[in-house]
C-alpha cells in the first residue's frame, strides 16, 4: 500500500539528530524521498542510512548564506526537484537578557531566522514548479506570559519566524507555509545544555506556570509534519504541547 507522501521530494534541513531526523524517518516511512542537510558529515551519514528510501545527504551550515543556496541546489538535483522543505534547525542560549551581547543575538537569529528565509528563497523556484510547501519549526514559548526567563533571543527569534512565515504566505499564496510550534522536547539540544543552567532556570519557569516539567518525544512532532504535508488543506499553524495526547509516550 502506497504511503501518504509517495514520491514526494522533501528537503529536511537540520536532519542529523532529534526532531529533524525523526521527521525525515517519518516522511520516508510514508513514501517520501528525502534530502537531509546537516553540518556534521559523520552523523549525517548515519542519519541517511537510518532514514533509507533513497535518502541523500547534503552537508551545509545554515548560518552561511552561500551554503543555504548550495544545499538547496544539491538537494533539488539529487531528487529531481522539490515538493516541500522542512526547516528544523534552532539554537537556544540561556542567560538573562541584560547579559546577552551582540554575538548571542546574531548567532541565534542567523540560524533560527536568517537561515530559514535564505533556504526558502533558494528553494522558491523549485517550490513554484510544484506548488510546494514549507514547514518551519517554531515554539510554544512565544505564547508564554510572562516570557521564559533567560531565553530572550530564542523567544524573539521564534516570534520573528512566525511573522516570517506569514510574510512568505502573503506574498506567495499559491504555496503553503506552516509553522509548527513545539513544546519542550527530549531533543539533543536539551542533552547538551549545562545541567547547572537547568537547575537555575527550570524552577523559575515552572513557578511562572510556563513549563510543566514534562518533555515530549520527537515522534509526535514528526507525525504532525507528515499530516501537514499530506493534507489537501493549507495548514497555517500547529501547536503541540507536552500534555497533548501521545506527546509524552
Amino acid at each position: 500500500m502506497a504511503g501518504r507522501l509517495e514520491g514526494r521530494r522533501v528537503l529536511v534541513v537540520g536532519a542529523s539528530k532529534g526532531i529533524g531526523k525523526a521527521t525525515a524517518v517519518a516522511l520516508a516511512r510514508e513514501g517520501a524521498r528525502t534530502a537531509l542537510v546537516a553540518r556534521r558529515t559523520d552523523v549525517l551519514a548515519d542519519a541517511v542510512a537510518e532514514v533509507g528510501n533513497g535518502a541523500v545527504g547534503v552537508d551545509g551550515d545554515v548560518a552561511k548564506p552561500a551554503d543555504c543556496e548550495r544545499m538547496v541546489e544539491r538537494a533539488a538535483a539529487a531528487l529531481g526537484g522539490l515538493d516541500a522543505v522542512v526547516y528544523a534547525p534552532g539554537i537556544t542560549l540561556f542567560a538573562p537578557v541584560e547579559c546577552m551581547d551582540a554575538d548571542a543575538w546574531r548567532s541565534t537569529f542567523e540560524v533560527n531566522v536568517f537561515g530559514a528565509t535564505l533556504v526558502t528563497r533558494a528553494a522558491l523556484p523549485h517550490l513554484r514548479a510544484t506548488r510546494g510547501r514549507v514547514v518551519f519549526f517554531s515554539s510554544i514559548v512565544i505564547d508564554d506570559r510572562p516570557p521564559r526567563y533567560a531565553m530572550a533571543p530564542y523567544v524573539a527569534s521564534k516570534a520573528a519566524l512566525e511573522s516570517l512565515a506569514q510574510a512568505w504566505q502573503g506574498e506567495h499564496p499559491q504555496l503553503g507555509f506552516t509553522t509548527i510550534a513545539i513544546g519542550d522536547t527530549t531533543s539533543e539540544k536539551a542533552e547538551v545544555v549545562d545541567p547547572h543552567v537547568l537547575e537555575d532556570y527550570v524552577p523559575r519557569w515552572i513557578a511562572a506556570g510556563v513549563m510543566h516539567g514534562r518533555l515530549m518525544e520527537p515522534g509526535p512532532v514528526a507525525e504532525q509534519v507528515v499530516n501537514v504535508l499530506a493534507s489537501s488543506e493549507n495548514v497555517r499553524r500547529v501547536a503541540i504541547w507536552p500534555n497533548a495526547p501521545g506527546a509524552g509516550d
